[in-house]
């Protein structure tokens, strides 16, 4: 699963150098729903993180997985 555990100060982080896309935020720029989204992360097609409520996935696993669908 890619729902990854991690430090807050990592997560913290990568927040701060805007390393992480919160599930909406993709789900409007993809033309998907937030849930489809949270079906990834729960598959392991990104990595996701759950910070206070909400879901974030890490903008490098989604180009990844957005340039593997496309081939």
């Amino acid at each position: 699963m890619a729902r990854i555990n991690c430090s807050l100060e990592k997560v913290i982080y990568m927040l701060q150098k805007k390393e992480l896309v919160e599930v909406a935020v993709i789900a409007r720029k993809v033309n998907v729903s937030d849930n489809t989204v949270r079906r990834w992360i729960n598959e392991g097609k990104v990595e996701g993180y759950k910070i206070g409520g909400r879901w974030y996935v890490k903008k490098k696993s989604l180009e990844e997985f957005i340039l593997n669908k496309a081939n």
